[in-house]
C-alpha cells in the first residue's frame, strides 16, 4: 500500500484536516480496495484499530471493524457507556493509555472537543467518525460515490446542492470537502435559527475555497 504523501502522524477531524491531493490519494486507493480487495488482506497485519463509540451506531461498528478485519488487522470495540469518557478517567490520560496499545483510533462522539483533545494528546492517529462539527469518513464515501456516478476523478466544476438541516456536521463537512475540490456547493434549509449554517462553519468554507479554487 502506498501511502506517500501523508505525514507519519495525521489525524482526520474534519474534512478541513486533508488537503486537496489527499483527498483524492484516498478516493485513489479506496477505489483500488473496491475492484483489487486480495491484494490488500495484510496491509493492517499485526496492527490494532480501538473503536471508540460515545454515539451508537451499528453501521460505523459494521464497517470498521469488518474493514480492518479484511485488511489484516484487529479491531476493539469500547463503548464509553461502559466508563464515561472524561469522567471515570479524564481524556487525556484515557488516549495516553491507548497510544500505548494500540496503532490507531477512531472516535465517534457528541461534541468536537473530544475529537479535538484526544487528537491533541495521541501519539497514535485519531479518526473523526462523527461529532457535532463533521463526519469526514461519510463525506469521503459520498466523493467516492459521485466518482463512480460521473465516471470522472476530478470533481472540480460539478454543483452539489444539499437541502435539509444546514446546522450538521453533514452540511459542514460536504461544504469544506466540496470547497477543497473545486465544487460549486448550494444549500437550502428552514429559515429558523435552529437549522442555519453556522457563520464560524462558513469563515473556514471561504477560506478554503480560496485553496481549492
Amino acid at each position: 500500500m502506498n501511502m506517500r504523501g501523508f505525514s507519519a502522524l495525521k489525524h482526520v477531524k474534519t474534512m478541513g484536516c486533508l488537503s486537496q491531493p489527499e483527498i483524492y490519494r484516498i478516493l485513489a486507493m479506496a477505489s483500488q480496495m473496491k475492484r483489487r480487495p486480495n491484494d490488500f488482506r495484510e496491509v493492517m497485519k499485526h496492527k490494532t484499530l480501538l473503536m471508540l463509540f460515545e454515539k451508537p451506531s451499528l453501521r460505523t461498528r459494521l464497517s470498521f471493524e469488518t474493514g480492518t478485519t479484511q485488511l489484516g488487522g484487529h479491531a476493539i470495540f469500547y463503548s464509553v457507556a461502559d466508563s464515561p469518557l472524561g469522567k471515570k478517567e479524564n481524556i487525556h490520560d484515557t488516549i495516553k493509555c491507548a497510544s500505548r496499545f494500540v496503532d490507531i483510533m477512531m472516535a465517534r462522539v457528541n461534541k468536537r472537543e473530544v475529537i479535538a483533545e484526544l487528537a491533541e494528546h495521541a501519539n497514535i492517529p485519531v479518526i473523526n467518525a462523527l461529532d457535532d462539527w463533521g463526519h469526514p469518513c461519510q463525506i469521503l464515501a459520498d466523493f467516492q460515490t459521485i466518482q463512480e456516478k460521473f465516471s470522472t476523478k476530478s470533481l472540480a466544476g460539478l454543483t452539489m446542492t444539499y437541502m435539509g438541516d444546514l446546522d450538521n456536521n453533514v452540511t459542514y463537512d460536504l461544504a469544506r470537502g466540496a470547497m477543497l475540490l473545486g465544487m460549486n456547493f448550494k444549500m437550502a434549509g428552514p429559515a429558523e435559527s435552529d437549522f442555519q449554517f453556522s457563520p464560524k462553519a462558513l469563515e473556514e468554507c471561504n477560506a478554503l475555497a480560496e485553496i481549492g479554487g
